[in-house]
């Protein structure tokens, strides 16, 4: 049996989630994530081709089974979904294009945080060239001060 190719990565994982399928609902444990499908792992899987309905924190994540082996199935997903929302357990829309607008524009705090964030690294990286550029100029005149020595030594063993 050939597999297709995933069209995204999955985002490994393991969130508690309740399962919701026609019978009573039981608790269920997310395994991957993508914004158009899942793997998760519950007792009595789902068959395929069933619509479900899988509660993450604040999230409802509704599809279809695709596979269903053992205590594990893989779920479609009716909508593609913000999976950092998802793993976030962000409040507000889920559904990817819905999401991406709520977040909208970082605010100044989160800006000027990453602003700090970048700039620390670069001046980190400005201090660690600087100390090799010491270390390589020190090692430098040590050899050009060491090279008289040398020459001594030479003469003194007569070569």
């Amino acid at each position: 049996m050939t597999e297709k190719a995933r069209v995204e990565d999955r985002t490994r994982l393991m969130i508690r989630a309740r399962l919701r399928d026609g019978r009573p609902e039981r608790e269920a444990c997310l395994l991957d994530l993508s914004s158009r499908g899942l793997m998760a792992s519950v007792v009595d899987a789902p068959s395929r081709g069933a619509f479900v309905e899988l509660i993450v924190g604040r999230h409802a994540l509704i599809g279809q089974v695709q596979w269903s082996e053992g205590r594990r199935f893989g779920m479609k997903l009716r909508e593609r979904i913000d999976v950092l929302a998802v793993i976030g357990n962000e409040a507000g829309p889920t559904v990817l294009e819905a999401a991406r607008k709520a977040r909208g524009r970082p605010s100044p705090e989160a800006t000027f945080a990453y602003s700090r964030h970048v700039a620390q690294w670069f001046t980190y990286g400005i201090l660690i060239a600087g100390a090799a550029t010491g270390a390589v100029l020190a090692a430098q005149m040590v050899t050009k001060s060491l090279a008289p020595l040398a020459t001594v030594s030479a003469v003194l063993a007569g070569h």
